[in-house]
């Protein structure tokens, strides 16, 4: 899967953003067992080969999900997901720090 780059790789990090901000100001509004969220931040010490290792590993593991989007429940030739599965954003950044 090609990488988004420019342009719409600046959108679609906005659009992230304002999904997220969306969430914390309404997550009230979402059933208990989904008012929270499974955010983590870490500063690890990496070389690009690990870094890009650690991105094809994310990218595997959202992958096998992803599949749920064309098998709705309704096609039962094909596994369908599982109830009370939602849409859930799944974004991931990997990037350098840089000095300031």
């Amino acid at each position: 899967m090609p990488l988004p780059s420019g342009e719409f790789a600046s959108l679609a990090r906005g659009l992230e953003d304002d999904s997220y901000r969306h969430w914390l100001v309404h997550r009230g509004q979402a059933p208990s067992e989904w008012q929270h969220d499974e955010s983590f931040s870490a500063v690890v010490h990496l070389t690009p080969a690990e870094m890009a290792e650690i991105a094809h590993s994310i990218r595997s593991l959202v992958a096998g999900h992803r599949s749920r989007d064309q098998r709705p429940a309704a096609r039962p030739a094909r596994p369908a997901r599982p109830a009370g599965a939602v849409p859930v954003a799944a974004v991931a950044r990997l990037f350098p720090l840089l000095d300031r």
